[in-house]
């Protein structure tokens, strides 16, 4: 991997912050950030047989995964039994952790861009030891809104739209606020 920063004098900001990790088999992995790219292994070429991969999506609290499938290609079968690419509304595909779809076939999933609920969502490709195919291309992006649970410990917090204070245009955010105490009131300012 290289990876080159440059920067004029013309505009002053931020820079970025990027995370990496080594991998055994490159089959995998924790992405962090606001947006990015994953895809099955050897892509665009077949997974292996026997796959299994997990991929945790993490973009900054408070905001919520969105995933859009550009290219798909796994084994078909019904309800999807031998492979398939499963998403999970969560840091895992841990018991409690719902299953938001599970995918197989040759054509890009429907709906387009799947949602989570916070800020992970955990993809599992799992593969038999028979047929393989192309696999998959994905995008990531943080979008706006979240289930908030308030007071398991976080007596306050804070909301900021997307890319805050940068402008920011056509953007529809919905967060749900609960208080972990159905006694306790939750105020924002």
């Amino acid at each position: 991997m290289y990876v080159h920063f440059h920067s004029d004098v013309s505009i002053r900001g931020r820079g970025f912050r990027a995370s990496f990790n080594t991998l055994p088999q490159g089959c995998g992995g924790r992405f962090k950030g606001t947006y990015g790219t994953i895809h099955s292994p050897n892509y665009p070429q077949n997974y292996d047989h026997d796959s299994d991969c997990g991929w945790l999506l993490e973009v900054p609290v408070n905001h919520i995964v969105e995933l859009t499938f550009s290219d798909f290609d796994v084994e078909p079968f019904t309800n999807c039994t031998f492979d398939y690419v499963a998403v999970y509304d969560g840091p895992n595909m841990n018991e409690g952790t719902a299953e938001i779809a599970r995918f197989c076939g040759s054509s890009v999933p429907n709906p387009p861009v799947i949602r989570s609920t916070s800020n992970q969502m955990f993809i599992r490709l799992k593969a038999d030891g028979s047929v393989s195919a192309r696999g998959f291309l994905a995008n990531f992006t943080m979008g706006c809104g979240a289930r908030i649970e308030v007071g398991g410990g976080e007596e306050s917090g804070e909301l900021t739209s997307p890319f805050f204070p940068h402008p920011l245009w056509g953007s529809n955010c919905t967060w749900t606020l609960s208080a972990s105490n159905p006694s306790n009131l939750i105020k924002t300012t």
